[in-house]
Order: C-alpha cells, then sequence, then structure tokens
C-alpha cells in the first residue's frame, strides 16, 4: 500500500492545523465506513485506512462507501463492486448502484432499478423507477423515474412507498417522498413534490409506521431528524417538538422561527432573525441564541458562527467556547475524528483532511 506523507507539502503551504490527523489534502472526503473512507483527488476517486494510508488508489470515476465488505464503485461510466482489498467482485455493468444493507444493494440497468446480493446475483428484478437501500427489512421504491428540466426536478404524487425483501410491495405506493425506516418509523410527504412551488416544497409531511398506518399524519409543514425520541415539527408557521409516539412534549409556539432535532440532550432553535441557541428536553433555553448559525452536537462539541465576519467557534454542552479556532467547514464527530476542511492558500480551494475532537482525552487517533 502507498503511504500518503501527511506533512511536508502541507506544512510548507501552511495547512497544517494542531487537531488534523489526517491532514487536509484530499479535493472531497467522507466518512469513514467498514474502516475506509472514500476520497477524492485529481478527480478520482480511492479510499483510505484509518492509519491515513491509501488502501486502494484513487482510480474510479465514482464511488460509494463500504458497507457490507462491498463498495461500488464506477469504471468508464459503469458501476459494479469492489472488495476491500481493491478486487471488483461484481463487474460493472450497471448504471448506477447504491450500498449495501441487509445483503442486498440497489443496482440500475435499462433505465430501472433492482436488487443483487453480495454474490451479484439479482433476487430483485429490475423493475422499479427509483430505489434506496433495505433498511428494517423494508426499502422504498418508487414506480416512475424523477424527472428533470433545466431548472427542477419534479416528481407527481403517489409515487413512492416500500416493498419487503422479495420485492414484493408491502406499503402502496401513494407518496410524492419518503425516507428509510428508522427506529420504528418513516418520514413521508404527500402532495406534488416541486422544488419549483414553495407551497409544496414546503408541503406535508408525516411519520409512517412499518405497517402502513400514520404514526403522525401527514399534515405539517417540516420534520427535523429523529433522534433521541423527540422530532421537531413545523405547523402554521410554528415549531414543536413531540415524542416516538407522536404526543407534544414541547407545543408549537411562535418563538421558534427554526429548529432541529435533540443531539445529545440539546436541540439548536432559532429564536429571532439569524439568532441560534440551544434548549433542552423541556424547552428551556440552555445556550443563549447568540449565533449566525449552529450545528447539532456531536460528542460533546458543536460548531457555530458569529455574524461580524462569520467567525467560527466550537462551543461545549455549557455553551463555553474552546480556545481553539476550528476549520472553514467541520462534519460531525464520530469516534474522536470528523471529516473536515480548510482553505489552501496556494488555490483558494479547499482541502479535506479528518480532524481531532478538541474534547477528547485520548491521542486522536482515525
Amino acid at each position: 500500500m502507498k503511504k500518503i506523507f501527511l506533512l511536508t507539502a502541507l506544512l510548507l503551504s501552511g495547512l497544517c492545523r494542531a487537531q488534523f490527523v489526517i491532514a487536509p489534502q484530499f479535493d472531497n472526503l467522507r466518512e469513514f465506513s467498514d474502516d475506509l473512507a472514500a476520497f477524492k483527488r485529481a478527480g478520482s476517486w480511492g479510499f483510505i485506512d484509518r492509519q491515513g494510508e491509501i488502501s486502494i488508489i484513487d482510480k474510479y470515476g465514482e464511488a460509494g462507501d463500504f458497507s457490507e465488505g462491498l463498495a461500488p464503485v464506477a469504471v468508464n461510466g459503469s458501476w459494479g463492486f469492489i472488495n476491500k482489498k481493491g478486487e471488483m467482485v461484481v463487474p460493472p455493468h450497471y448504471e448506477a448502484a447504491g450500498t449495501f444493507a441487509e445483503g442486498l444493494a440497489p443496482v440500475k440497468r435499462f433505465g430501472f432499478w433492482g436488487y443483487i446480493d453480495t454474490t451479484g446475483k439479482e433476487v430483485i428484478d429490475t423493475q422499479f423507477g427509483e430505489a434506496g437501500s433495505f433498511s428494517e427489512g423494508l426499502a422504498a421504491i418508487s414506480l416512475k423515474p424523477m424527472y428533470y428540466d433545466p431548472h427542477r426536478y419534479k416528481l407527481p404524487d403517489g409515487q413512492w412507498g416500500f416493498i419487503d425483501k422479495t420485492g414484493k410491495v408491502v406499503i402502496k405506493p401513494t407518496f410524492s417522498d419518503v425516507e428509510s425506516f428508522k427506529n420504528g418509523m418513516a418520514e413521508v410527504r404527500t402532495g406534488s413534490f416541486d422544488p419549483g412551488n414553495i407551497q409544496a416544497l414546503y408541503g406535508h409531511y408525516g411519520l409512517l409506521k412499518p405497517d402502513g398506518t400514520f404514526l403522525l399524519p401527514p399534515e405539517y409543514g417540516q420534520l427535523s431528524n429523529r433522534h433521541a425520541g423527540l422530532i421537531a415539527v413545523r405547523k402554521e408557521g410554528q415549531w414543536g417538538y413531540i415524542n416516538s409516539k407522536g404526543e407534544f412534549v414541547i407545543p408549537l409556539h411562535e418563538r421558534f422561527l427554526a429548529a432541529s432535532g435533540f443531539k445529545e440532550g440539546l436541540a439548536a432553535v432559532k429564536i429571532r432573525y439569524n439568532a441560534w441557541g440551544y434548549i433542552n428536553a423541556s424547552g428551556e433555553v440552555k445556550i443563549p441564541a447568540d449565533y449566525w448559525t449552529a450545528s447539532d452536537f456531536s460528542e460533546g462539541i458543536a460548531f457555530v458562527t458569529k455574524q461580524v465576519g462569520l467567525q467560527r467557534f466550537f462551543i461545549d454542552k455549557t455553551g463555553n467556547i474552546l480556545p481553539i479556532t476550528p476549520p472553514e467547514q467541520i462534519r460531525e464527530f464520530r469516534n474522536g475524528i470528523a471529516a473536515a476542511a480548510v482553505e489552501d492558500p496556494a488555490t483558494g480551494k479547499l482541502k479535506w483532511g479528518f480532524y481531532g475532537n478538541p474534547l477528547s482525552e485520548k491521542k486522536h487517533k482515525p
């Protein structure tokens, strides 16, 4: 395997930061999955391991994440699957492919989607216009593909539903958009989905149970991420929080202009114009609304900015600002690290690497 030299050119360019554990040198970078992370460099994709070494050389036009020991990759525009040794185990003869989940992966051939197993055997015929990965035994499918024009895409109502692992439709396609099932519920949307139409874009959202009945009827303007059993919902311009039973824990209130889901006991809320803070599960403001932007907490830390000069800060769960300047962009921390980017002063472009959590007491190791 080829070792990535993390420091030489980066030290000269000034890109290195004390908290980077894999130096910022990639044009794009994704999270670790199955102990490998996909990276893009000079237009091609490859994979690094947790030590920052190139495990699979960057030679693919596109690449997805590893899951269940396999990753989708594109070779000359056609998709197949490689193993963690970089060996092509499912030949690249698909127009598109997704990641494996629960033993199956969606693949597209001749304009339609079906599913293969890890041996490459087609177990559900290519028959769907769109298809997602399996989760909790079900996968989202659309009978017709989304269609595009130069300005927006649109999917008519009544196209999305769910199938089981035999390919049987178990929830009829009656939704304009759906998310995968997680924790026994799936976010669904009804009505025409058209980003060119504001009313349709912020249409009617609800939560569906695996038996096809509603946990939460589709009558809300927006739903947030589903974490910690509390879900942020918007209705008639007001935000509140419900639990997994659909009961309001924090009632709808006009003081919340926007809201995110709970992570690690706190949720970011917008209380006035471009002023974000954090509340607890009782609706009490625990961190004042002093920030222009505010991320979810991950591993005890959140990334926030202030309007003046778009100053960047890390804060802990008490609201204390950490004495370290964050990189220009950073994603959530997982296992002590986060994908992050800083600007290359030579080109003005962002370069991605992995950044260690400043709160971690142990050595930062990917």
